[in-house]
């Protein structure tokens, strides 16, 4: 682990890299085979897989349970072995049903688990790659933008317009700007400006940080070591189980009492009068109860499993049942965070791509159907390369959705790239609604420019078709921009300026 005296927040950039012996480069193969072997994964201690024999046990976990178990013995050193037997069928059917689906699920969860991997980008041997969260050691240098989860506790050494939401570690629902100055010794976690915290979510703007705490290290970490001895919360199903099942126990102890004290007062033999009073317990106890209960959830188990929905334990599903207001961020969870291109407009051409692989180069005869879909690479910042004929892409969903279509249409992005130099960058945030790059062509210096619709036409006096440029027809652009939109397309202007 990361030595727990050093306050990262109070040190010098210069410092964290001779720590971790990193550079703006980023880690070598070598070192970083080293660190994982001294540090481990970037993860959260897990919890063993819960034991067969323990699971099974779980199920008798219930007041009510507790009665039909006290109801089998006492029927069965009585002698009343078919009552016997259907209280223990009840018990074990019980059992069985809740056993099976509990295991089944808590599997299903871990494997899931094993396949939802966040992904952070990051710099090695001056490479930029994206790589799983997990693999990260400290000495990473972790790239920034908004919308990225933090995936590991960050050291800050460049930022622009950077601002991360905190709220998961602080509280404050105000997302915090940051900056790279060292703080003093002992600053709080909530002003921490040049930190990144795991788990917190950036705003907006860009930065790159050190990773200097991995897994339980974080300060997120810290936070789940302090809730593993923190008891679950019974649901809202068993605490009225619970308020049930002691209303009946009154209610057969003092019945069984008073039964059996009337009998020896009317002059009936204790023997008899205390077999009287068992069966009246065992009649009393509602048996059915727990295997109804258990059927019901069971039912509800399958249905939420018909529509992809994971149930770890049957009173879950009550739970879920009972709640009338769900609060839930549709960004990478309720999609896949991956965006295709399905058609690009320009006023002398349509084309619709089918979101593959196939090339239509001869799609870009079109001189403005090049130039958009040339802006679209430039004024972009995903990556995209080829490794074994595959395509691999990083960066926010739009950006490398662009890049595959250009692809897709034959113009290579990382060969236009080379082709036409960077000369300045403007990058996307909310508040500005495009992005920008000067690039050299020929003799010349041309900013392609692409985002939201108005804030492009807003920035136009001309449109291109056919290679020329003609007066701009607002009208006709919003149009199709409204048909788009009414398609639940996501809409994007590009142009060179």
């Amino acid at each position: 682990m990361t030595d727990p005296q050093i306050e990262w927040h109070s040190v010098d950039v210069s410092d964290v890299e001779a720590e971790f012996s990193t550079s703006r480069e980023g880690l070598a193969a070598d070192r970083i085979a080293e660190l994982r072997e001294q540090f481990g994964r970037n993860e959260l201690e897990q919890e063993p897989p819960t034991s067969a024999l323990t699971l099974l046990l779980h199920q008798f976990k219930s007041p009510l349970i507790y009665i039909l178990l006290v109801a089998a013995v006492v029927t069965l050193v009585l002698g009343e072995y078919v009552d016997a037997g259907v209280i223990a069928a009840v018990l074990a059917l019980n059992a069985v049903i809740g056993f099976t689906q509990e295991r089944r699920a808590e599997t299903a969860v871990r494997e899931l688990s094993r396949l939802v991997s966040p992904r952070a980008r990051v710099i090695r041997n001056g490479h930029e790659r994206e790589v799983d969260s997990v693999d990260l050691v400290p000495g990473d240098l972790v790239l920034l933008e908004s919308g990225a989860r933090v995936p590991a506790d960050l050291r800050l050494i460049s930022v622009t317009t950077l601002s991360v939401d905190e709220s998961l570690l602080t509280g404050e629902s105000v997302p915090v700007d940051k900056d790279i100055d060292p703080l003093p010794v002992g600053t709080t976690v909530a002003n921490r400006r040049n930190m990144a915290h795991t788990g917190t979510v950036v705003s907006r703007g860009r930065g790159k940080g050190y990773v200097v705490a991995t897994g339980a290290d974080t300060e997120l970490g810290s936070i789940a070591e302090s809730l593993r001895t923190e008891a679950p919360a019974p649901t809202p199903l068993q605490q009225r189980m619970a308020r049930f099942a002691m209303i009946v126990s009154v209610i057969v102890v003092v019945a069984s009492v008073a039964g059996f004290g009337i009998g020896i007062a009317m002059g009936q033999s204790a023997a008899e009068m205390f077999m009287v009073a068992v069966a009246l317990a065992v009649s009393a106890v509602p048996e059915g109860l727990p295997i109804a209960l258990t059927i019901t959830l069971t039912i509800g188990v399958r249905r939420m499993v018909q529509r992809n929905a994971i149930i770890r334990n049957l009173p879950a599903v009550e739970t879920l049942g009972s709640t009338t207001v769900i609060g839930s961020d549709k960004t990478g969870t309720l999609t896949q965070n991956r965006m295709t291109v399905e058609r690009i407009w320009t006023l002398d051409s349509d084309v619709f791509l089918d979101g593959g692989s196939a090339a239509m180069a001869d799609a870009l005869d079109s001189e403005s159907l090049r130039r958009t879909v040339l802006a679209g690479v430039l004024a972009n910042e995903g990556e995209f390369h080829t490794v074994d004929g595959e395509a691999e892409t990083s960066g926010d969903p739009t950006e490398t959705a662009l890049l595959v279509a250009a692809a897709q249409l034959g113009l290579e992005p990382e060969q236009q790239r080379r082709e036409f130099a960077s000369i300045a960058e403007i990058p996307f945030e909310p508040e500005r609604q495009f992005s920008a790059s000067v690039r050299a062509e020929d003799d010349r210096e041309i900013a392609y420019v692409k985002g939201a619709p108005e804030r492009i036409l807003s920035m136009s006096t001309g449109a291109m078709d056919d290679g020329e440029i003609v007066g701009l027809d607002r009208e006709r652009i919003l149009a199709e921009v409204a048909q788009m939109a009414a398609r639940g397309l996501r809409v994007w202007i590009t142009k060179p300026l």
